[in-house]
């Protein structure tokens, strides 16, 4: 006969987005404590089940990192959250657009792509129209 053991947990679905609300799905490193004990580090968006203790609560801290900005967030998890779904959005303060089929391109990164399509161009069309004269 099987020992079943019930374990109280509850579930993290954390995401992250830019300043813009731009999600940063592969952009993000995101690292998941509860009470200063490592529970999960990935990049984008994670799914984290974190258990809880039989009586009194604990403190879980979410941060996040992408390009050189940090974000963090608290939640303090008790028994009535065990076996509940939580959700938490990072919104980690970088800069930038969101690409389709590229996807999040930070500012910096966006505009030196601008340039150097500009000066790709006019060098196009410098050659295409020959030398002056």
């Amino acid at each position: 006969m099987p020992i079943y053991v019930n374990i109280p947990a509850a579930e993290l679905i954390i995401t992250s987005l830019s300043a813009s609300g731009a999600p940063l799905t592969t952009q993000a490193l995101i690292n998941v404590t509860c009470d200063n004990h490592f529970v999960d580090s990935d990049v984008g968006p994670q799914v984290v089940v974190v258990p809880i203790p039989s009586s009194g609560s604990m403190m879980c801290n979410i941060t996040g990192y992408s390009y050189g900005k940090v974000a963090w967030e608290g939640v303090i998890l008790t028994t009535e959250e065990s076996g509940q779904v939580v959700p938490i959005t990072l919104t980690i303060l970088v800069s930038g657009y969101y690409m389709p089929s590229v996807g999040f391109v930070p500012i910096n990164t966006y505009i030196l792509l601008t340039i150097e399509y500009s000066n790709w161009r006019r060098r196009r069309l410098a050659g295409l129209l020959g030398p002056p004269g």
